[in-house]
């Protein structure tokens, strides 16, 4: 799967002993997280959040603070 975009977080973990680069792309629909390995190359997991599944998650937050006062 590809994940067109600009990079707006990167990171090197390591992870089970293997490096692993992740990636954070903002794209048209959202985020897209991508995880790589760092030896072979192969794309280990692509996520993508889109951007509507944020702003339900804002709408859950500020539901929460009025339910609360």
């Amino acid at each position: 799967e590809e994940a067109s975009g600009e990079v707006t977080e990167k990171e090197v973990e390591k992870e089970n002993g293997t490096i692993v680069y992740e990636f954070d792309i903002k794209t048209n629909a959202g985020e897209t997280e991508v995880e790589i390995d760092g030896m072979s190359g192969e794309v280990l997991q692509v996520e993508v959040d889109d951007e509507d599944e944020d702003e339900d998650d804002q709408d859950d937050d500020q539901q929460d603070t009025k339910s609360s006062q």
